[in-house]
């Protein structure tokens, strides 16, 4: 432990540690973003935004806040659901962040839309074409993808 402790401290004292290989673990702080543009736009709904971020993420809040400068419109339009609360941005986290593949995985792993009941056809709709965006699927992969949701909540219904 006196060695690797010691090796620690002068790896931490080097400023270039040249390349390194595949696989390695490479710890850098997290990036720090200017959300200020951000946040003005967003006006009095970041707070809104914010708190439940917080409740949700706790201290990794900004990681997922960074997700709404690729979201192109403000206010409302960035809540895909209100209740339960879902962020554009979050499905965006969701995707990129946690490798979501398919609907199902963000209705029942990933976000409590599921929870309670099966979402609406609107809110299903607005979802899958949201993911089918930003995964390249095609109408009938969206469709499919939301009939393997609804099917999930069909033995709830007999």
């Amino acid at each position: 432990p006196d060695i690797a402790e010691r090796v620690i401290k002068i790896l931490r004292g080097q400023k270039n540690l040249g390349q390194r290989s595949p696989g390695c673990y490479d710890y850098s702080s997290p990036k720090r973003e200017d959300f200020g543009p951000v946040i003005k736009r967003l006006g009095s709904e970041y707070e809104r935004i914010k708190k439940h971020l917080n409740d949700r993420y706790g201290s990794h809040w900004r990681e997922v806040f960074a997700y709404l400068t690729e979201a192109e419109s403000g206010g409302e339009a960035m809540w895909l659901s209100n209740k339960p609360g879902l962020l554009v941005a979050e499905i965006l986290f969701f995707i990129h962040g946690e490798m979501a593949k398919n609907l199902s995985d963000v209705v029942f792993r990933r976000s409590c839309l599921g929870s309670a009941e099966c979402p609406g056809d609107d809110q299903l709709k607005k979802l899958a074409e949201l993911m089918g965006n930003e995964l390249g699927w095609t109408r009938e992969e969206r469709d499919q993808q939301i009939e393997k949701v609804v099917g999930g909540f069909a033995p709830l219904k007999a």
